[in-house]
């Protein structure tokens, strides 16, 4: 309620969310307002678009609807979808890039079978229906920064011999950019962390 109020949107109606800009054809906006269109036959529900606003407002956005629309055409691994999950907010998604894989096991989340309004619009219906939140935040969870880094490490850390290497890599890794900083900082400061062949057969010499 306070995040609607923030947002001045309507606190007695269901909301659906739909992050982008609705004129970029890969959106697929029409598909979203279709669906909510057939949606309105059963189950009243208002579309709210989130785009040219801040993205420190998404967040509060995400808190004050009942569910996310994703309709988009083409994607990799979108971002808006891993944002409502760690919002807790359930995700109504055709199956694209790797929202199948993020949705896989999170209970009032759905990925429609087909990219039709009608199916879209069923989904809606079975989501707001069921209310409340979702438990998301543990479904993206190991995607976090740190986890990922960890996990990088332990990679090394079982091709590198030595506490004094893998300690040097710690130490490289530590270092390395945060995110949006640079994923290829990273790896390149990862890999240099790495001793070279060259390096390898001058040890064994001087040895």
């Amino acid at each position: 309620e306070e995040a609607r109020r923030r947002l001045n949107l309507p606190e007695d109606e269901r909301l659906v969310l739909f992050v982008g800009r609705p004129t970029q054809a890969r959106k697929r906006f029409w598909l979203a307002e279709r669906a909510v269109g057939v949606l309105n036959k059963t189950v009243p529900a208002r579309l709210v678009v989130a785009w040219g606003v801040a993205h420190a407002d998404v967040p509060a956005y995400m808190s004050a609807c009942d569910a996310l629309v994703f309709t988009s055409m083409q994607e990799g691994s979108p971002n808006v979808v891993k944002e409502a999950l760690a919002c807790n907010l359930p995700v109504v998604s055709v199956g694209v890039g790797d929202v199948a894989e993020r949705l896989e096991g999170v209970e009032g989340c759905e990925l429609c079978e087909d990219e039709s309004p009608e199916a879209i619009a069923a989904a809606l219906g079975r989501v707001l229906r069921r209310g409340g939140r979702v438990r998301g935040r543990e479904a993206v969870r190991g995607l976090d920064e740190r986890v990922i880094t960890d996990r990088v490490i332990g990679v090394y850390a079982k091709v590198l011999a030595g506490r004094g290497r893998l300690a040097a890599v710690r130490g490289v890794m530590g270092s390395v950019p945060q995110a949006g900083e640079g994923a290829a900082d990273r790896t390149l400061a990862a890999r240099a962390a790495v001793p070279s062949n060259e390096a390898r057969v001058s040890a064994v010499r001087q040895n």
